[in-house]
């Protein structure tokens, strides 16, 4: 794992909201600003745009903010919405 992504972690630990990396640089946006984002935003006409809206905020509506980090990851064209948890030694 990344060591940015690993710090912007720890550093937002309990805070539900999404990690998003485009492969150099990691932003934390808290679930309200995400979800006051979607409703400014959102084009019914684009159901790309919809379907990973939805998946958005269900995910991060379903994490446990203390042990899961949701990272939405950029990758030329591709987005993917991931959800890692964090792991006791």
């Amino acid at each position: 794992m990344n060591q940015v992504l690993i710090a912007s972690f720890q550093q937002q630990k309990g805070i539900r909201g999404a990690h998003f990396y485009d492969g150099e640089y990691c932003e934390f946006v808290p679930w309200h600003h995400i979800v006051e984002s979607c409703n400014l935003m959102r084009d019914r006409e684009n159901p790309a745009h919809l379907e990973f809206e939805e998946k958005l905020l269900h995910t991060i509506s379903n994490i446990d903010a203390k042990i899961e980090y949701v990272l939405v990851r950029q990758h030329h064209a591709n987005i993917t919405i991931e959800c890692f948890r964090e792991q006791g030694l």
